[in-house]
């Protein structure tokens, strides 16, 4: 190695690196405390623990590490629903996946952060350990009051990026088929659609809650609908253009983001996406439009639709050309493919209640997985003014459109 000053010295310099690793290096655990790291009911595939160790350096100074722990549920039993499935989707993509992501940005010099948390480990396939990204000051935001238009644009110029850099996989034969995935065309994603459309229809035809009857003529057709929306959903999720094909995170909505803030603002500058268990190839307009129906205050993604994605379009394909890949959609592609999963985001819309509810019990997996599905589905979810006077304006939008 040729000295850039000869009057340095570098060994000094060397030395000094070793005894710093040296003096921080952990040689004995004084306390370890594990808690909860997600409210009670709302780690439906995993239970999550938030794990603080606290060492003694070799210099003898204290440090405290703090780690996030997953341990997948049991779902033997229900192996034919694909649940048993779901932390094993999440171990290869963190182990694989990602790790091919975080090569390609290696490979470009792209020094921005990456969005996803660390993986420091892993036994296959019962327990995940994940860095504890609140110590870099990333929070959830409140899942009860849907995201505002600051978030819902960074969230979508965060994943244009994401899908570009699986596109970049895609193309070099990283990702493949056995990555495919099927969510929405699975047993439980089907009784997932049908149930959230049967218990909202079911409200508004009773007029229960907030819903008057000026609703009922809507939640009828609603009724007619709920059956027949599952194969609906699932035949627009198997057809689609090759093209447009991303590897989808899945199930992108409020609790699976973190956010870091501008200091002393809300404004936010960074997002960070958890929780890949659903992770699967399609076109890149289910994790658009799941996100933007079931994360982003209904009024704000109304009002805002088209500069949503427009804002993905852009990501997408700067990124796209930054990773050079072959094709880009155009704007036209994502405004087509977004009217083309209409049908598909009034479910999303019907599943958003689970996603903003503070009722007690709002959703039960058990449920939906074993017996009727739509019990799984608490009725006071769609009850509430806050809901309706939310939605209501949807409904309306989906009956001129021709949806319902």
């Amino acid at each position: 190695m040729m000295d850039t000053d000869p009057g340095l010295d570098t060994k000094w310099l060397g030395r000094l690196l070793k005894q710093r690793f040296h003096d921080d290096k952990p040689v004995d655990v004084l306390n370890v405390n594990v808690e909860p790291a997600v409210p009670k009911g709302e780690g439906y595939t995993s239970d999550i623990f938030r794990v603080r160790i606290t060492t003694l350096s070799a210099s003898g100074t204290t440090k405290t590490f703090s780690m996030i722990v997953k341990r997948g549920k049991n779902f033997e039993s229900n192996e034919h629903l694909g649940l048993s499935s779901v932390f094993r989707n999440e171990s290869k993509m963190y182990s694989s996946t990602l790790k091919h992501m975080e090569d390609l940005m290696n490979e470009f010099d792209d020094k921005r952060d990456i969005l996803w948390p660390k993986l420091y480990g892993f036994k296959p396939y019962s327990n995940m350990v994940l860095e504890d990204i609140k110590d870099q000051s990333y929070q959830l935001m409140d899942r009860k009051n849907w995201l505002g238009l600051d978030h819902a644009l960074l969230v979508l110029r965060g994943l244009g990026r994401y899908h570009a850099m699986t596109r970049a996989l895609i193309e070099r034969g990283l990702i493949g088929p056995d990555d495919k995935g099927n969510f929405w065309a699975t047993e439980l994603g089907q009784k997932l659609i049908a149930g959230s459309m049967a218990a909202m229809s079911k409200t508004i035809v009773q007029n229960r809650g907030s819903w008057t009857p000026k609703w009922t003529e809507i939640g009828k057709r609603l009724q007619a609908m709920a059956d027949k929306m599952p194969h609906l959903v699932g035949q627009l999720y198997e057809n689609y253009d090759k093209k447009f094909e991303v590897l989808n995170h899945g199930d992108l909505w409020t609790s699976n983001m973190m956010f870091r803030l501008m200091e002393y603002t809300d404004i936010p500058i960074s997002v960070k996406f958890l929780d890949f268990q659903l992770s699967h190839m399609n076109s890149f307009i289910w994790d658009v439009m799941q996100f933007i129906c079931e994360a982003v205050k209904p009024s704000v993604r109304r009002a805002n639709k088209d500069r949503l994605l427009i804002a993905y379009h852009q990501s997408l394909s700067e990124n796209l050309k930054f990773f050079k890949c072959a094709q880009i959609p155009t704007i036209e592609d994502v405004f087509g493919e977004e009217k083309r999963i209409r049908h598909a985001q009034l479910t999303f819309i019907a599943i958003s209640a689970i996603c903003i509810s503070s009722v007690d019990g709002a959703f039960n997996l058990d449920k939906l997985v074993g017996g009727n599905f739509e019990e799984a589905f608490n009725p006071c979810l769609y009850e509430g003014e806050k809901y309706v006077s939310q939605i209501g304006d949807d409904l309306e939008e989906f009956e001129r459109l021709g949806v319902i």
